[in-house]
């Protein structure tokens, strides 16, 4: 009868359930015929008994010639025949068609044959007439009150046709029991007449009271059946409800069941979106004429003030009377519409609707029926929901605990912020997401994830103070959630960085570690009102796990590189410098490209001890460490070999570019100004360098190692702060002194 938003799937799985038990509904009347037609049955075996007594009294009273006798016996045998006929036709299951032929047909022959008896018994001036009102008594029963007037408008038939035959003695006449036979032998047809039309009347008298009463009858049983209906309606809605717990298939087991078993033309079952509209949910009976007509509505349209104010039904019991809902109407033919609120904690949350081709006037039993109909199907809707709410509950809480599992096992950072994606799109399925990391040593966010409508977007950077809502949430650490965005976003325009299609709905939290944001993550949707607080209680505690995992993977890190790092100088260490290197050689052996390897030693590096300490010795270390990082790529790798002697591995790089690194080397560290203990500065160290290339002349990694350490001595051993290449186990070539500029050294004993 309303408009909703938009048009639904007509049928459900349990429409075929409905239509099973109307077609039940629909042989019940014939079941309850049989029970009636055996009950008179019973009543008139009683009956043939009871006449069967009265003849033998009457005999004893009256004695009487012995036809007298024997022909109402045989009207009362042929009376039980047809009797026991009907009792045999009707065993077992007997069809429709035969219950309804021995119905409507034994009432004919009964009158027939109470006219026959009554004719062996003395004929129509007896009292045996009284026999007619006895089927007229039982036509109460077996017809209509109609049905009445036409078993004793046959009986004034059946009676006259035989006083007409007796007055004339067309028929010989048979004596009988009743009263002295002078009479009945002698009576005129003007008596016949007087009896005819007495008894006619008569007939007409107890037809118009048993029509009475047939009426009364009929209305009591047509309650009893309705509240049947209405218990049956209530029963199977009630268990139907009761076992679903899905809100669709609910919803769509409530308007087929509706429409099925109050012969609706139309059933709707809507319920109020976030958008405050009455959106269908489910329908029974809707054509494809009438959905055109179900247009959207908001529930603050004035004809439906009392339905969502109030929780008042809409009655239309004729809908041509109400011109206000024409523009509601889902079709010409819809003559009454009623519509019931769905409460959920006496909150309006939807609403039924049944629509009907024919005038259904609504009783004070009707709207009770859909009162309760409505009440229930709302305390159902409300237990689906708090069901349903539950089941996600435990498979969020579940999910979530996976994650920690998996997040915890992991140990790799790039795992952890891709397993954080994955539960994100199984959690929240937004249309775009991200996740982004600050480093707050180099102030800089790095969007790791980005997926908008499935499709990743690169890696991109950006410092805290152009971060947009992302550097707000780190900032802050608190989250943000903007419902809508064309509604509530005017506060954010000037800080949010839109990128790809409008989100109209936002929802980020901060990534913890320690109490400290290290980033943030974020969910949007193209749909308004997509997330709630819920939502955001969810992401937070995805995002705390995900810290959590963040800060595990980054203390793995850091112990893997403690590991592999020496703890004076923070480069690699002897152990992992050697590794490093026979992975290059191996790359090296595989890609067909070259490999050199630099070994240096800090020239009378025992001196800045002996003089100036062991802190202006770890200092020069320290120095020298860092000249060497920085003096090469990242793709290079920098080791202490031992004490002051450090290796530089060089993947990629041929002799002749190895001595240019060489050169930089020797040069930087000339340049260098140490410190003693005290801030005093000291002299500044040289180097010795010894270098080899793979695969010429080296062939192996341990060959390189040697041979680059062989011509680091041979640079010692010919006057230090030189370079000395290795060619073959007998030739060396001397690169001479590389820093010639260096300031001369002058030692003093230490203490001076």
């Amino acid at each position: 009868m309303l408009p909703y938003k938009r048009a639904p799937i007509e049928w459900g799985s349990q429409a075929w359930t409905m239509e099973k038990r109307v077609a039940g509904q629909q042989k019940q009347p014939a079941d309850n015929r049989l029970i009636t037609i055996r009950w008179i049955i019973g009543i008139r075996y009683k009956v043939a008994i009871a006449l069967c007594a009265i003849l033998s009294l009457s005999g004893l009273i009256y004695p009487s010639p012995v036809q007298s006798t024997v022909f109402p016996v045989l009207a009362i045998l042929a009376y039980l025949l047809v009797n026991g006929t009907y009792h045999f036709l009707l065993k077992a299951n007997p069809t429709a068609r035969r219950v309804s032929i021995i119905r409507l047909g034994q009432l004919p022959l009964e009158l027939f044959l109470s006219t026959v008896g009554m004719y062996l018994s003395g004929g129509v001036l007896t009292p045996i007439f009284l026999l007619y009102v006895f089927s007229i008594i039982i036509a109460i029963v077996l017809l209509e009150p109609v049905g009445v007037y036409w078993t004793a408008g046959t009986a004034a038939l059946l009676y006259s046709a035989l006083a007409l035959l007796e007055s004339y003695r067309v028929l010989p006449y048979i004596k009988g029991y009743w009263g002295p036979h002078d009479f009945y032998e002698a009576a005129s047809p003007s008596t016949y007449a007087l009896y005819v039309l007495a008894v006619g009347s008569f007939f007409m008298v107890a037809a118009y009271i048993a029509s009475r009463i047939a009426l009364l009858i009929k209305q009591h049983n047509d309650q009893i059946k309705s509240q049947l209906n209405d218990l049956h309606t209530l029963y199977d809605i009630s268990q139907g409800l009761g076992s679903i717990t899905d809100e669709g298939k609910m919803l769509l087991y409530l308007a087929t069941t509706l429409r099925t078993l109050q012969s609706a033309s139309l059933c709707v079952v809507s319920l109020i979106n976030k958008d405050q509209e009455l959106e269908i949910k489910a329908s029974a009976g809707a054509t494809q004429e009438s959905l055109p007509m179900l247009r959207n509505v908001t529930i603050h349209a004035p004809q439906l003030r009392g339905l969502v104010e109030r929780g008042e039904p809409v009655i239309l019991e004729n809908v041509k009377a109400h011109p206000e809902f024409d523009a509601y109407s889902t079709g010409r033919n819809t003559k009454s519409a009623y519509v019931y609120p769905l409460k959920a904690d006496n909150k309006v949350i939807g609403a039924m609707s049944l629509s009907f081709d024919h005038l259904r006037p609504l009783s004070n039993e009707y709207h009770n029926l859909l009162s309760t109909i409505a009440s229930q199907a709302g305390a159902a809707m409300e237990r689906a929901r708090l069901f349903c709410d539950a089941q996600r509950l435990a498979r969020e809480m579940s999910t979530l605990y996976d994650f920690g599992l998996q997040a915890g096992s992991t140990l790799s950072s790039h795992e952890v912020l891709s397993r954080t994606a994955l539960q994100l799109e199984k959690l929240m399925s937004p249309d775009t997401y991200y996740i982004a990391l600050y480093d707050r040593q180099t102030d800089i966010i790095s969007f790791e994830i980005f997926v908008e409508s499935g499709q990743p977007i690169e890696m991109m950077t950006a410092r805290l103070a152009e971060g947009g809502l992302t550097a707000r949430i780190i900032k802050s650490g608190q989250p943000l959630l903007v419902q809508d965005w064309l509604k509530d976003g005017a506060p954010y325009n000037t800080v949010a960085k839109k990128i790809g299609a409008d989100m109209l709905s936002y929802l980020g939290v901060p990534i913890l570690s320690e109490g400290q944001p290290i980033g943030a993550i974020s969910v949007q949707s193209t749909r308004p009102m997509a997330f709630t607080e819920h939502d955001q209680r969810l992401l937070s505690a995805l995002a705390v796990q995900t810290g959590m995992a963040m800060e595990n993977a980054r203390l793995h890190q850091q112990a893997q590189n403690q590991a592999k790092l020496d703890s004076l100088t923070q480069i690699y260490n002897h152990g992992y410098f050697v590794e490093a290197t026979e992975r290059a050689v191996a790359a090296a052996r595989r890609d067909g490209t070259q490999v050199s390897l630099l070994m240096l030693d800090v020239d009378h590096f025992k001196k800045y001890n002996d003089c100036y300490g062991h802190v202006a010795g770890n200092n020069v270390l320290k120095l020298v460490a860092q000249v060497l990082g920085s003096s090469v790529k990242s793709t290079d790798a920098v080791g202490r070999w031992g004490g002051e002697e450090f290796a530089v591995l060089l993947p990629g790089t041929g002799q002749h570019e190895g001595q240019k690194v060489a050169r930089r080397i020797q040069k930087a560290i000339a340049a260098l100004e140490p410190v003693d203990g005290s801030g005093n500065l000291i002299p500044s160290p040289t180097v010795s360098q010894g270098m080899s290339t793979y695969p010429e002349p080296s062939t192996t990694s341990s060959a390189l190692i040697e041979e680059a350490d062989a011509a680091l001595y041979h640079a010692k051993e010919h006057g230090r702060n030189k370079l000395a290449v290795f060619l073959s186990p007998t030739e060396m070539s001397d690169i001479g002194n590389l820093a010639r500029n260096a300031r001369p050294v002058e030692w003093h004993a230490r203490g001076e």
